[in-house]
């Protein structure tokens, strides 16, 4: 027992990659030999092993199985009941009157949709070049025109809402 290295030097090898050094390959190789400390090493594994096990249980082999039957038990919550009818009815309304609308044609529900999407999609692009254009050539005139249209917008809500706000805020009576 004279002979053997610290506690810590020992265990110290036993946590480094083997093959790092030659004196924990020594280490280990006395660990291997010297029944005192091949005990205190199996002991500190036994100890790891069991604290690791305490730390993180297992679960039970069947817990899958009870809590689905648990779920399979419990009754639906009132709130998926209402958004899954919601949903099957608006998916209905919408199948029925593709069907109609379409004269029993639901391909030509399709193509009048994606015909739609098209032009649309060619009237952003012509009004985002023709805004790009009058920007590019006269930006401070469609300025002062849109600043002009937004201050008439808010005076015309203002005076529609029929009420005066003062400068410090909206007072509210209860």
């Amino acid at each position: 027992m004279s002979s053997c290295p610290s506690l810590e030097s020992l265990f110290e090898a036993l946590e480094a990659p083997h093959g790092q050094s030659a004196a924990k390959e020594d280490l280990l190789a006395h660990a291997k030999d010297c029944g005192a400390c091949s005990a205190i090493v199996e002991e500190h594994r036994q100890l790891e092993k069991d604290l690791f096990r305490l730390a993180d249980p297992l679960p039970p082999p069947d817990l899958v199985m009870k809590v689905m039957a648990r779920v399979s038990l419990a009754p639906v919550p009132r709130r998926e009941l209402k958004v899954g009818l919601a949903i099957l009815s608006a998916t209905v309304t919408a199948a029925v009157s593709a069907f109609v609308l379409g004269h029993g044609q639901v391909a030509a529900v399709g193509s009048s949709v994606a015909g739609s999407i098209v032009f649309w999609h060619g009237t952003a692009v012509g009004l985002s070049s023709a805004v790009g254009t009058v920007w590019r050539t006269a930006a401070v005139p469609m300025v002062t025109v849109m600043a002009g249209v937004l201050f008439a917008s808010l005076l015309s809500l203002r005076k529609l809402s029929g009420s005066e706000l003062s400068s410090k805020g909206v007072k509210v009576s209860a």
